[in-house]
């Protein structure tokens, strides 16, 4: 028993800084934030996240675009970047379930 909850313990220690356990959206909405602003309004404000303009319809859907958006813009972030412009997008507009 002690040998299981040893080997849980080390699990949940070695988890990378932001992410979350039980289905709950990895990365960090602050650093998302910083990152949205850096990054994505080069291109679009946030207009594009509000209706009538809104388009996203699921969190998976989200994840790609963010994802796509990386990818096309050449902006190379790696994709725990990605996860906390996608924590920040989904936690000041879309509020999607997790």
């Amino acid at each position: 028993m002690m040998k299981i909850a040893r080997t849980l313990l080390t699990g949940i220690l070695l988890l990378p800084a932001g992410t979350l356990v039980a289905g709950e959206l990895p990365g960090s909405a602050e650093n998302g934030q910083k990152l949205h602003e850096e990054h994505c309004t080069r291109c679009h404000g946030t207009e594009v996240y509000l209706p009538p303009m809104r388009k996203i319809e699921s969190l998976e859907l989200l994840k790609q675009r963010a994802t796509g958006c990386n990818s096309m813009t050449g902006a190379n972030l790696f994709p725990e970047d990605v996860d906390d412009i996608v924590h920040y997008l989904n936690t000041a507009f879309y509020k999607f379930e997790q």
